[in-house]
């Protein structure tokens, strides 16, 4: 690489023009990136809060059938683990 003189430039020339460089870059992306998530939180921040007033009671609503199943698959999979733990210390008691 050479300079705007021609001169060939060092190790620490080429890098610290190098890291100026990405850092214009990263803070254009960066700058267009807060830009986007904004927007986004806006627009979908909104659609969620209209979301809740039209419907406040499903906000916490645990007697649905979605709760009511996921509460039975989480409740089965404690009973699952718990057997397989004790299972485990089972077989290394028995094995020394």
């Amino acid at each position: 690489m050479n300079d705007k003189d021609g001169k060939p430039l060092t190790r620490e020339a080429y890098r610290k023009k190098i890291s100026q460089s990405d850092d214009k870059d990263f803070l254009e992306r960066d700058k267009k990136r807060v830009q986007v998530e904004q927007e986004y939180a806006k627009e979908h921040g909104e659609q969620r809060r209209s979301w809740l007033r039209e419907n406040p009671e499903d906000k916490f609503n645990f007697k649905s059938k979605k709760w009511k199943t996921t509460n039975s698959k989480l409740n089965a999979m404690l009973v699952i683990l718990t057997v397989l733990i004790i299972i485990v210390y089972l077989v290394l008691f028995f094995v020394n």
